[in-house]
């Protein structure tokens, strides 16, 4: 009796399709290490935080704790407001300078190349068939790998230029200082002390250049597989072989 062939499950199918050697192939394993360095930006950027604390001595007796961390969109701490310890309800603003603009485009430049870094990587996993088959796709994937490099270059740049003021802003003494000329205390005893992480702000940047040497590496061999590079070497070859044969050299 002929024996019946078995249901492959949707999983078995799923799986057949999987071509991990696209991984070992150099667009592939750049893929995932964008992807990895995207979630170290994201990480780092989570990490930031500054604290300050502000104790005011009698007759108020209050404590106030103020806390700024990463929001969705921004790093600025503009918006920092304290109060004074005169029993007024008026909010000071801590920090005057807009320190944000440099962080919002690189907060939306993240989840961005994280969303096509991933979707590509998985594209070249399950359909590279596809994806060496359609000269389009090529040719698409070279135009954004090269649009986010040169994001990620300006990006990098102008977020390192307002880390940096970031950092010095929040430094304790800087702090210390900018509380003294705002007259936090309101003519009346108190005691403040300040606290912030700047090592997230470094490796968000630091993880900004590897991102921008990794997109700018990878459209080399993006450009290869698109229908330009083959048609050159097509021509290229073409032209080797229509050239003359040497005629051998003789001595007479």
């Amino acid at each position: 009796m002929p024996i019946a062939p078995t249901q492959s499950s949707p999983m078995d199918r799923v799986y057949r399709r999987i071509d991990f050697e696209q991984l070992k192939m150099p667009i592939g394993f750049i893929r995932l290490l964008e992807a990895i360095f995207c979630l170290i930006v994201f990480a780092a950027f989570h990490g930031w935080q500054f604290d300050i604390d502000i104790k005011c001595g009698p007759p108020t007796k209050k404590n106030q704790t103020e806390r700024a961390t990463y929001e969705y969109h921004s790093l600025d701490i503009s918006g920092y407001k304290v109060h004074r310890c005169n029993d007024s309800d008026t909010e000071v603003f801590l920090f005057k300078d807009d320190f944000g603009s440099g962080t919002d485009f690189y907060s939306y430049l993240i989840p961005l190349s994280l969303f096509l870094t991933t979707g590509m990587l998985l594209f070249y996993i399950f359909s590279y068939g596809v994806y060496a088959s359609d000269d389009r796709l090529p040719i698409l994937d070279l135009t954004v790998t090269a649009l986010l490099a040169v994001f990620w270059m300006f990006g990098t740049l102008f977020f390192s230029i307002s880390a940096r003021r970031i950092e010095e802003a929040t430094k304790p003494e800087n702090v210390n200082a900018t509380l003294a000329a705002i007259d936090i205390c309101g003519g009346r005893k108190c005691e403040y002390t300040s606290y912030s992480v700047h090592a997230t702000l470094a490796i968000a940047s630091l993880a900004g250049v590897g991102l921008f040497i990794l997109f700018t590496g990878n459209i080399w061999y993006i450009y290869k597989e698109t229908p330009y590079f083959r048609n050159r070497q097509s021509r290229r070859n073409l032209h080797h072989n229509n050239l003359p044969a040497a005629e051998p050299y003789t001595l007479e």
